[in-house]
C-alpha cells in the first residue's frame, strides 16, 4: 500500500478528532487505555453533531447517539472482548444455579469464570464447561431414542427453552451483552452489505422497522440464546432430557426469536416431503408440541406467537449478517449467490 506525502498546509484538507491534552498527559487518567482516550475524542466530536441537530434533553443537556456496533466499527474493536465472554458466562452460571438444563461453566483455580492468556503476543480468553450429558441428534443419525415418539422430543425442546426464558425474565446482569437493535440496524447493515444488495437492504430495513414497533417488556424481551438448535444441545437418550450449551451469541432480544429459530430448524424434518399439505400439517403439529412444552415453564401470548413469520425473517437476517461479517474478517463468505438470493426472497416475501 502506498501513502502520499503531504507538505505544509496540504494536511489541512482532512478533518481531525480532538482529544484534550489533559486526558493524554495527566496522571489522573493514566489508567485509561489509549482506545478509551480515543473514544473520548470521538464522543466529543459527536457532541458537535448533537448540538447541530438540537439533541437536548429536558434539562438542556446535550445527549449523544453512538451505537455500540458503530463504535466497534470505527475503532476496530474486537467484538469479543473479555467483558463479552464474562457476560455470557455469568448468564450461563445464573441459569445453571437456578435449575435450567445448561452445561455449567467451571471456575478457574483463582475462582474466575474466564482467564486471559498472552500467547505469542496474542491475547486469548479461556473458559471451561462441563460436558453436556448425551449426544447431538446428528451423532445419532437424526434418530430419536427407541420407543419414544418424536412429539416427546419436540415437547422437551420447548420445555427446556421455556425454563431458560422464564429465568431470563428475572435476570439482572452484572456485565451486559448487546441488545438486538445495537447490531441489527440500518446503518450497520448498510455498511456491511455491498452496494449491489440495495433491494435486500430495503427489505431488511422494513423488517427491522416492524420489529422495532414491538414492545420490549419483561414478559416478551430479555436474554435469549440466539442460536437455539439441535447443534447446540445434547440429548440424553436414556430419558430424553436436553442440556443446552454454546451461548456465544446470547443477547437481549425478543423471546420469540428463539422459538422462530426452533421452527426454522424443524423444517429439516420434512424438507424432502413433496406434499405441501402434509408439510404444513407437520409444522403445525411441531409448533403445537413445542409451545405445549414451552408453556409448562413460562407464558407467551397468542398474539406474540402470531408474529412467528416476522421472527423467521429475523433469523434469516441474522444469517445474512453473520455471513458477511465472516467474509469481512476472513475474506470468505459461506453463502453463495444462490443461497443469498433464496434468503433474500424469504426476507422480501409478504
Amino acid at each position: 500500500m502506498e501513502f502520499n506525502y503531504y507538505y505544509g498546509t496540504q494536511a489541512d484538507q482532512f478533518s481531525f478528532i480532538r482529544i484534550p491534552r489533559v486526558i493524554l498527559t495527566d496522571k489522573t487518567f493514566a489508567a485509561l487505555s489509549l482506545q478509551a482516550k480515543v473514544l473520548y475524542g470521538l464522543l466529543l466530536d459527536r457532541m458537535g453533531l448533537s448540538m447541530k441537530n438540537g439533541w437536548l434533553d429536558k434539562d438542556n443537556k446535550v445527549y449523544i447517539i453512538y451505537q455500540i456496533a458503530e463504535i466497534q466499527e470505527d475503532l476496530g474493536f474486537s467484538k469479543k472482548k473479555a467483558i463479552d465472554y464474562l457476560a455470557e458466562l455469568e448468564y450461563v452460571r445464573y441459569l445453571y444455579d437456578n435449575g435450567a438444563s445448561v452445561a455449567n461453566v467451571i471456575s478457574s483455580k483463582d475462582g474466575n469464570l474466564v482467564e486471559e492468556l498472552d500467547y505469542n503476543g496474542q491475547l486469548l480468553f479461556i473458559c471451561l464447561f462441563e460436558k453436556a450429558r448425551g449426544m447431538q441428534l446428528a451423532e445419532n443419525n437424526y434418530r430419536y431414542r427407541d420407543g419414544a415418539p418424536l412429539s416427546e422430543y419436540f415437547f422437551n425442546c420447548g420445555k427446556t427453552l421455556g425454563k431458560i426464558h422464564q429465568l431470563s425474565k428475572d435476570y439482572q446482569p452484572i456485565h451486559k451483552r448487546y441488545h438486538f437493535p445495537d447490531k441489527f440496524n440500518d446503518k450497520y447493515i448498510d455498511k456491511l452489505l455491498p452496494k449491489k444488495y440495495e433491494v435486500l437492504k430495503k427489505g431488511i430495513s422494513a423488517v427491522l422497522e416492524e420489529l422495532d414497533s414491538i414492545e420490549k417488556t419483561r414478559e416478551v424481551y430479555g436474554m435469549v440464546h440466539f442460536d437455539y438448535s439441535d447443534g447446540n444441545y445434547h440429548i440424553d437418550f436414556d430419558n430424553g432430557d436436553i442440556t443446552v450449551y454454546d451461548f456465544d451469541n446470547c443477547c437481549h432480544a425478543w423471546y420469540m426469536y428463539d422459538l422462530a429459530e426452533l421452527w426454522v430448524h424443524g423444517e429439516g424434518w420434512i424438507m424432502h416431503e413433496p406434499d405441501e399439505v402434509k408439510k404444513q400439517q407437520f409444522m403445525d403439529n411441531y409448533l403445537a408440541e413445542i409451545l405445549k412444552g414451552y408453556r409448562t415453564e413460562t407464558t407467551i401470548s397468542d398474539d406474540m406467537v402470531a408474529k412467528l413469520p416476522l421472527f423467521v425473517k429475523a433469523t434469516r437476517i441474522e444469517l445474512i449478517v453473520d455471513a458477511f461479517e465472516v467474509e469481512k474478517s476472513t475474506g470468505e463468505n459461506y453463502l453463495d449467490e444462490e443461497d443469498i438470493e433464496e434468503i433474500s426472497e424469504d426476507i422480501l416475501s409478504r
